[in-house]
């Protein structure tokens, strides 16, 4: 017998509403260097929830010791590359391939 119901992927969160997100990602933006235990302190929800706000909600990751967006929008690739346009010359790109040609001799080749 097969009963039709709503997938539940466990208990709602309390911490993750809309106005928690909201304030993580002000303190966030004010300093980016804050750890998880401060942002975490100063919104009054665990460490756990924020963390899930940070990486989910957010879309962020920790990067050097700074919370940074995962993907950067079109806009804020040009103003990084604006920002410092010699990083380009540091970079260096290639199509060539080295190989190494090797043929192995096999016990018998070796033996003669």
């Amino acid at each position: 017998m097969l009963v039709d119901s709503e997938q539940c992927s466990g208990r709602l969160s309390m911490s993750q509403n809309a106005d928690f997100v909201e304030k993580v990602r002000t303190l966030i933006m004010e300093d980016r260097r804050l750890a998880i235990r401060e942002v975490a302190d100063e919104v009054g929800i665990s460490r756990g929830s924020t963390n899930t706000i940070l990486t989910e909600d957010l879309g962020m990751q920790r990067v050097a010791a700074k919370f940074m967006p995962k993907l950067l929008l079109p806009e804020q690739q040009q103003l990084r590359l604006e920002a410092h346009p010699e990083f380009l010359k540091t970079v260096i790109t290639g199509d060539e391939s080295w190989l190494y040609g090797y043929d192995p001799e096999t016990k018998v080749q070796a033996s003669q």
